[in-house]
């Protein structure tokens, strides 16, 4: 998880296997590509992809800035937790 939030951060393109962590923040081929676990061939292949298509990868990597820009920051983190808490204390 925070790998990728930093990568998104940096605007750089995300290749991740499909484990959990990473496809809650992200979304197969908007912002990132995923592969299955234990699918070596298909990591390169990814990777191969990102290297060989120089547009896909800057944009996945804007897309994943935007998001982690837009859900990630550090004062929408804080607004949110700011609205949970108040929904919890009925306010």
């Amino acid at each position: 998880g925070v790998a990728c939030l930093e990568a998104m951060a940096a605007g750089r393109p995300i290749v991740s296997t499909r484990c959990g962590g990473p496809e809650d923040l992200l979304t197969h081929n908007k912002d990132a590509l995923f592969v299955d676990v234990d699918d070596a061939d298909a990591m390169g292949g990814a990777i191969r992809r990102l290297l060989d298509d120089g547009e896909l990868a800057s944009r996945l990597g804007a897309a994943a800035r935007a998001r982690a820009e837009a859900e990630y920051d550090r004062r929408v983190v804080i607004r949110k937790l700011d609205e949970v808490y108040r929904a919890l204390l009925g306010r």
